[in-house]
């Protein structure tokens, strides 16, 4: 799926770039295209061959989890068939949460409907039953768990939120995917603070080995961070400037550089795991005005873009923020946020 061509158009440069979610994945995108023409029997195999590999897991139920929200015909054949399917049933549950961001949207509460609101609690609930299914089919898996915290946005309910990572961390400590979903709870603008929200990102970096993906948690938090505190009410010349600061602060690009060092040390990554984490590190280099580096995390995650949200916490569109920063780390423009 080349979506996005390089000079397209009007003569601007554009990053040619991948943009399936499979990624590297090659058995995946075949699998998910015969799930498109309906065969549920291919989720199904997927889904097992990646065996107790949790990350290449996660993945592939995430992106079969976006095949279903286009059509999820071939997911009712497959519940209907295998009511007792572990996987089956994770994909439903992650289905409803993602049926319910939608329903709510990204806007700040301010912005959100009434009607927005009670879709997005209903499908939570929905969710939140759903899980409960799928803990009960897999009781050693952490990813029911996860599908458990993110039900709980549209409540709060800091007792299911504290016990949901608490058993899915007793089945997995080192499973990013649980940590990024508690950090993302425990952030101001949901339902924490940005002392417990560092906390939750910067305990588990602290104890990782080297190499692992846990220590870029605390980068994802100080995007979080200047998130908050700079742009989620407004998108302003001032506010963008408030954000380069505050990447640009020495203490913060200490924090930085120290994460993406240790993360570093355990060798090269592969693509599939690390997309994620690079991501992360380039919106930091970006607004830290540090284009070598940028440029460098840039021609490692390429040809692939995978609609990283976090670019859309500064520019608005995923995908906007991402060429804005390609371009600038090529040097071809200005610094994106200079051209506001």
């Amino acid at each position: 799926m080349w979506g996005r061509l390089f000079g397209r158009g009007n003569g601007t440069a554009e990053p040619f770039v991948d943009d399936d979610p499979a990624v590297d994945d090659r058995p995946l995108r075949t699998a998910r295209d015969l799930v498109r023409a309906g065969d549920w029997h291919a989720a199904r195999d997927i889904v097992r061959a990646a065996g107790t590999d949790r990350e290449l897991r996660g993945r592939r139920i995430g992106v079969l989890t976006t095949a279903a929200k286009e059509s999820d015909g071939w997911l009712m054949a497959w519940l209907t068939a295998e009511p007792s399917s572990p996987d089956a049933a994770i994909i439903f549950a992650a289905l409803l949460n993602d049926r319910a961001g939608d329903a709510r949207g990204s806007a700040s509460a301010a912005h959100t409907t009434r009607e927005q609101f009670a879709a997005f609690g209903e499908l939570s609930r929905a969710a939140h039953e759903a899980s409960r299914r799928a803990v009960a089919l897999a009781p050693d898996d952490p990813q029911p768990w996860i599908e458990i915290i993110y039900s709980q946005f549209a409540t709060g309910d800091r007792n299911a939120f504290d016990e949901a990572v608490r058993e899915a961390l007793r089945r997995d400590p080192t499973y990013i995917r649980v940590h990024i979903a508690g950090v993302s709870f425990l952030c101001q603008k949901w339902f924490g603070s940005h002392e417990r929200m560092f906390a939750a990102a910067r305990t588990p970096a602290a104890s990782a080995p080297p190499g692992s993906d846990l220590h870029i948690l605390p980068v994802f938090g100080h995007i979080e961070y200047a998130l908050t505190e700079y742009s989620f009410r407004e998108r302003t010349p001032q506010s963008f400037a408030a954000c380069r600061r505050y990447f640009q602060r020495p203490d913060v690009r200490h924090e930085v550089d120290a994460c993406v060092a240790r993360f570093r040390a355990g060798g090269p990554h592969t693509r599939l795991r690390s997309l994620t984490c690079l991501n992360w590190i380039a919106v930091a280099y970006t607004l830290g005005d540090r284009r070598a580096e940028a440029k460098a995390v840039f021609d490692e995650m390429l040809p692939y873009y995978t609609d990283a949200p976090s670019w859309g916490y500064f520019w608005g569109d995923s995908w906007v923020g991402f060429r804005d920063a390609w371009r600038w780390a090529q040097g071809h423009t200005r610094h994106p946020f200079t051209d506001r």
